[in-house]
């Protein structure tokens, strides 16, 4: 039967479910809770595991928010204006990220642990019209600079009202958040206040029937490179619990300890991390635990989703869709590819190329449409129209996630990889052609050919690893291309250019973009299609022993 005779009800779409008159700003959460419960604690916030952590109440939170609000409305910030802030989680971050809101401005996040390069970028790429900083940092931008210091904040005290301020609009931005982009340089996607509020509505409907906003803890783990950080924040607003943060480092080296001692109740993380990390729930006080970013595993059902007392989640979603768009509550025998049903706020579908909607149960890309969808990327027309489209019927945006899955009669989703060259890698997305442009970039003259994937060897397990290969020269036939293995080049030219490549990587990229190896081959071996073999060149990776890899 031609597809469009098919009945609606066997075809791939999911519509809205739910009535989206109910709206209403992420920030209503904060004021209700600072009118309600002004003394309770809002963030817990270690400067050091080895410290007692510094307590902000909500009371407090709304109102040093309030104030900050305020001066940037007296300098000139207007509605939608960039504002980045680059600072570890001090309680200082949490009250200027409300008040960027608060203003009406659009948050732009730099993580402090990026390259100088990138954080540049970024400021100039967004036009950011202030820059919230710590203070060594704050050379780094120049005149927008704003260095964070206890003594600025108390200044505005006396200057300002402390009395409620919101000047951001439904339709206006929220944020604007870098991901990475084909040309080696992150692209920044627009989000708005009306998609951030129907992610977090969705977001916190699982959680709500094991909280308790006066006893549970959720500990803030993701690094404020990432749209998460967002999520964990206003879903606390949202439940009214307590968020605890910590340095990174401190907390993951032992993190089942300091998850006991702390009394974390709530947390999210990768699938990758829950096992190597938590190995099991024994003894653990959570009773929330949210994963995605990655598949979930066999051993990990076996082990969380049993437990009576512990609600095991999964959420899917890019960065383009407000953080996410679909979520499930996992049992033992579930399929651990589903990724379940599309938020109620919006309607999915999946698309051949052509995006006919395909039978229930077919393979094809995922299309996410409604409140959810980004306004595009900033400064980037071409890229948004690709991705952003009228969909399913004119003045109706839609965004192509690039995602191959197939839609269950249920209309619940399973995934089944990308179609595209943006591949997850430990759990975040990335753009390998990216990458590779940046390795290209920095031959110099020498013209690279260069191939960018993940793959394994054998000596790490099924650990997976990012490995850049490239050749130079072009008097390799394509018939030898096609037909032969490549070896690995180790003339003291070729070493020399590793080292010139690592250390643009390392200076133009954050540290979960690195390739773990980059490594010099007679050639780039192509398939029978043209394109480049990336199995014939993850054999190459499998016969090469540690030694060999530890000299590239």
């Amino acid at each position: 039967m031609p597809q469009n005779a098919l009945p609606s009800p066997l075809l791939s779409c999911a519509p809205r479910t739910c009535d989206l008159d109910r709206e209403h700003l992420v920030l209503e959460w904060l004021f209700d809770h600072a009118a309600k419960r002004p003394d309770a604690i809002a963030h817990e916030i270690y400067t050091s595991m080895e410290k007692p952590p510094f307590l902000l109440t909500y009371g407090e939170y709304n109102r040093q928010s309030n104030i900050l609000a305020r001066w940037l409305v007296a300098n000139g910030i207007h509605i939608e204006d960039k504002v980045a802030l680059c600072s570890p989680r001090t309680p200082h971050f949490y009250i200027i990220m409300a008040a960027i809101l608060k203003a009406g401005g659009c948050y732009v996040s730099i993580d402090p642990e990026l390259p100088t390069e990138r954080k540049r970028f970024i400021v100039e790429d967004s036009g950011a019209r202030r820059v919230f900083a710590a203070p060594e940092d704050a050379s780094i931008f120049g005149d927008v600079a704003v260095p964070i210091t206890t003594a600025f904040m108390e200044q505005l005290e006396s200057d300002f009202s402390d009395s409620n301020i919101c000047l951001a609009t439904l339709p206006s931005l929220a944020y604007l958040l870098y991901t990475s982009g084909t040309t080696g340089n992150p692209k920044g996607c627009l989000l708005t206040h009306r998609g951030l509020f129907w992610a977090m509505d969705a977001f916190c409907a699982l959680p709500k029937p094991v909280t308790n906003p006066d006893t549970d803890k959720r500990l803030a783990l993701a690094s404020t490179a990432f749209d998460v950080h967002i999520s964990e924040i206003v879903q606390s607003w949202c439940l009214g619990s307590r968020l605890v943060s910590a340095p990174r480092f401190e907390l993951l080296t032992q993190l089942r300890r300091h998850i006991i001692s702390i009394g974390v109740t709530h947390i999210g993380m990768v699938p990758s991390m829950i096992e190597a990390l938590l190995e099991s729930p024994d003894g653990l006080p959570i009773k929330y635990l949210v994963s995605g970013g990655e598949k979930i595993t066999d051993s990990l059902l076996k082990k969380w989703s049993a437990r009576p007392d512990l609600v095991l989640a999964n959420f899917y979603g890019p960065t383009e869709a407000t953080i996410g768009c679909t979520s499930r509550q996992i049992g033992l025998n579930d399929r651990k590819e589903n990724i379940g049903r599309a938020f109620p706020s919006c309607s999915a579908y999946v698309v051949d190329r052509d995006l006919n909607t395909v039978p229930l149960g077919c393979p094809g890309e995922l299309v996410i449409s409604g409140p959810l969808v980004a306004r595009g990327y900033h400064n980037l027309p071409d890229v948004t129209s690709k991705v952003f489209i009228d969909y399913p019927t004119p003045g109706c945006t839609a965004y192509r996630t690039g995602d191959l899955v197939r839609m269950m009669p249920d209309h619940s989703i399973e995934i089944m990889g990308r179609i595209d060259s943006q591949v997850k890698y430990r759990g975040v997305r990335i753009e390998t052609e990216g990458i590779s442009s940046i390795l290209q970039a920095a031959g110099g003259v020498k013209k690279l050919t260069v191939s960018t994937f993940i793959t394994t060897h054998p000596a790490v397990g099924t650990q997976e690893l990012l490995v850049s290969f490239f050749a130079f020269g072009n008097d390799v036939s394509v018939v030898e291309r096609r037909s032969s293995i490549p070896s690995l080049v180790q003339t003291d030219e070729a070493k020399a250019l590793v080292q010139t490549l690592k250390a643009a990587v390392q200076v133009q990229l954050p540290a979960y973009m690195r390739p773990a190896y980059i490594l010099p081959v007679e050639f780039i071996p192509l398939s029978l299609n043209g394109k480049t073999d990336t199995k014939v060149l993850a054999r190459v990776l499998g016969s090469l022993d540690m030694r060999a890899l530890l000299g590239n």
